[in-house]
This record gives structure tokens, C-alpha cells and sequence, in this order.
């Protein structure tokens, strides 16, 4: 395993960690570009002064992606982990259903311990965007091609999958602070950390996609839908929800290995990255990225 230190410095290389910040940079200055297009385009000054909502987003970071990878690394695009491998619909519906069942494990939860009145407003679907599914499904792959995509494998190729894992979890909670202070950085991260075990184990993005978007989408509809007019039912923060949901993704993902074809492009163009943590390998001096 690495060290921070050597994230950045090695010898003469382009290291890990350089690589990470020319993409962070290169996202920036994109989405930036998409913002000042938008503003062109439509006469009017943006809200945000550094995006334009969840599409701009993921544009610009989708395509710094590709850029990196393709001429930076020389590396293919899919090696990011969400190629149409033959496991990506299993995968990615697994992590769907994961996703969803954090609303029953919260309520079931909540009812034991609270014991709330728990009502469903079905009549409150009508107000429910219809946008929503999309914008849900955009952001989602905005985080994790950010987090779990570049980011994630930069770190383990620089620093080993452990600080690499610990690392992107902790920045992906930070980028959550605006939710509610040190408890949504706690959460985030925890959700984070389950997010980038799956995708440590599978080689691939999918399951983290699917579960990511099922927990957004039921985060999102949860307060529309349910009403507890006794005691409140908080959906947004609940730390002993994402303990479980952790605990779930961990029995089920160890049982889980990743696809022949991921694992022989995490093996070529990210090694070394020994995962899980006990079957070591041997080790090159040097970064590997180009095949």
C-alpha cells in the first residue's frame, strides 16, 4: 500500500495524485464553460455561478473523464466501469433493489423504536415532477463517475485501495455538507464507503450506480409520499439506516466477484490495486495506466 506522500511524489512519474487533480481541474473549467454557454444562450445570469444543474454536471464531467482516460492514461473509457459487460444488468438492478429497501428499513426502524403514525399519501404522486427519474438518474452518475469512477481508481493505482477508499469516501461527505452540516458529512460517507466497496469488489460501477439511484429516488419521493403527523419521520440523515445499508451491500458484495472482462481491465490498466485486501500479489515500483 502507498502513502499520501507518494500520491504526489515518485520519482519523475506522473503521479496518481496529479493525474486526480488535472482531471478535478479540467471538470471545473467545463463546467464552467457549460455555465457561461448556458448564460450566452439564454440571456440571463445563472443561479449557480459554477454549474448548470445535474446535466451540465455530469456533461462536463462525463467528457473530462473521457479525456483523461483516452489521452492522458491511454487507457479505454470503459475501463471506468461502466462498460455493458455480460453482469451489468444483475448488477445494476441488485443495486437498485438495495437502494429502495433503505425506505422499508427505515420505517421498519422507526416504527420499532419511534413508534410513529405512519401515513402513505398516494394522492401526492400527482405532485411529483415528472422530471424527477431523469434528473435522479443524471446526478447519480455525475457522483459516481466523479467519485468512484477517476478519482477512485487514481487513488488505489497511487495509494492502495484502502486509503483510496477512505480518501474518496471523506471527499464524497464533504461534497454532501450542504445537507446538514457534520451529520450529512458522517452519513455521506458512510454511504460513500459502501458505494466504493462495491465498486472495489465488482471492478465495475453498476452496482453503485443502481444503489445510489435507488437511495436518491426514494430520498426524494419519502417526504412527498409518507406523512407522520405524530412525531416526524427524518429521512435525510438516519446514521443507523446507512450503518444497515452498509452491513447489507458488505454480506452481499463479498459473495460477489467482479466480471472476467472488468477484472482484466482493472488488472492491466489499474494495477496494482490488490483487492480484497487479503490476497496480495506482487507489486511493480511503478505506476501502471498505459497498456
Amino acid at each position: 500500500m502507498g502513502n499520501l506522500h507518494s500520491l504526489f511524489f515518485y520519482h519523475d512519474q506522473v503521479r496518481s495524485g496529479w493525474r486526480a487533480l488535472i482531471f478535478i481541474l479540467l471538470s471545473v473549467v467545463l463546467v464552467i464553460g457549460l455555465a457561461a454557454l448556458k448564460q450566452l444562450v439564454l440571456q440571463h445570469e445563472l443561479r449557480l455561478p459554477l454549474g448548470s444543474g445535474e446535466y451540465g454536471l455530469f456533461t462536463a464531467v462525463l467528457f473530462s473523464s473521457w479525456l483523461v482516460t483516452r489521452y492522458l492514461d491511454r487507457r479505454p473509457f470503459g475501463s471506468l466501469g461502466l462498460k455493458f459487460h455480460s453482469r451489468w444488468f444483475t448488477e445494476g438492478t441488485m443495486g437498485l433493489l438495495l437502494g429502495l429497501s433503505w425506505l422499508l428499513a427505515t420505517s421498519i426502524f422507526r416504527l420499532k423504536f419511534d413508534n410513529p403514525s405512519l401515513q402513505l399519501n398516494v394522492s401526492q404522486l400527482a405532485a411529483i415532477p415528472w422530471t424527477l427519474p431523469l434528473t435522479t438518474l443524471v446526478g447519480v452518475l455525475f457522483e459516481e463517475y466523479f467519485f468512484r469512477g477517476y478519482l477512485l481508481q487514481s487513488f488505489v493505482v497511487g495509494i492502495g485501495p484502502i486509503l483510496a477508499l477512505l480518501l474518496t469516501s471523506i471527499l464524497f461527505g464533504l461534497g454532501h455538507s450542504y445537507e446538514g452540516g457534520i451529520m450529512a458529512i458522517l452519513n455521506a460517507s458512510l454511504l460513500g464507503a459502501a458505494l466504493g466497496l462495491t465498486v472495489l469488489q465488482t471492478r465495475s460501477l453498476w452496482l453503485a450506480v443502481g444503489f445510489h439511484y435507488g437511495w436518491n429516488i426514494t430520498a426524494s419521493l419519502s417526504p412527498t409520499l409518507i406523512a407522520n403527523p405524530s412525531s416526524g419521520l427524518e429521512l435525510s440523515n438516519p446514521a443507523f439506516t446507512v450503518s444497515l445499508i452498509l452491513l447489507v451491500v458488505l454480506l452481499y458484495v463479498v459473495k460477489m466477484g467482479p466480471n472476467p472482462q472488468m477484472e482484466s481491465l482493472w488488472d492491466r490498466y489499474i494495477h496494482p490495486a490488490p483487492w480484497p485486501p487479503w490476497k496480495r500479489r506482487a507489486q511493480p515500483e511503478t505506476e501502471s495506466y498505459a497498456g
